[in-house]
């Protein structure tokens, strides 16, 4: 079985957005209790 995702869909194109935004990607993976590394590869 895979592990199921961290972030639903809808929160990872809100973390997209706010990426966009020119939030920093710490403040964001902290909003969502992920990783700052997470945010980095979805953004990549």
């Amino acid at each position: 079985m895979d592990r199921p995702p961290k972030m639903t869909p809808h929160q990872v194109k809100e973390a997209l957005r706010r990426r966009d935004t020119g939030e920093p990607a710490q403040e964001i993976a902290q909003s969502h209790n992920v990783s700052h590394g997470l945010i980095s590869r979805l953004a990549a």
